[in-house]
């Protein structure tokens, strides 16, 4: 669908569909992370988002929770908590997020400029 692009040096995102292949209902973007890195603490104020994790281990702070997700676990992190994915060892992890379609996000930067 689109070319990876690399957000704030942590994660290689790629648009696997969009809004415009599934009637606008929903966005997968495959996220492929780094070893000892993750996302800023952001939160998306208009949509939730799941988490579904392909390969690796994922540490979720979402809120007050904490969680470690492995390959084949999910999450759901509900519209308006603030959270952060990441690695935390030395093997880089790979996932998909599934989210109501492309709507905007509250981060430092935009993840498409």
């Amino acid at each position: 669908m689109t070319q990876p692009r690399w957000l704030f040096g942590s994660s290689c995102l790629t648009i696997l569909t969009d809004r415009t292949t599934t009637r606008g209902q929903y966005d997968l973007i495959e996220t492929y992370f780094l070893a000892d890195k993750r996302s800023p603490l952001h939160h998306h104020t208009r949509y939730s988002e799941h988490l579904y994790v392909l390969e690796g281990e994922f540490p979720v702070w979402a809120g007050e929770n904490k969680v470690v997700l492995n390959a084949g676990d999910r999450f759901l992190i509900p519209v308006g908590i603030p959270h952060t994915v990441g690695v935390l060892n030395n093997c880089p992890a790979d996932g998909l997020v599934l989210s109501p379609s492309s709507s905007p996000c509250k981060t430092p930067l935009n993840f498409f400029n």
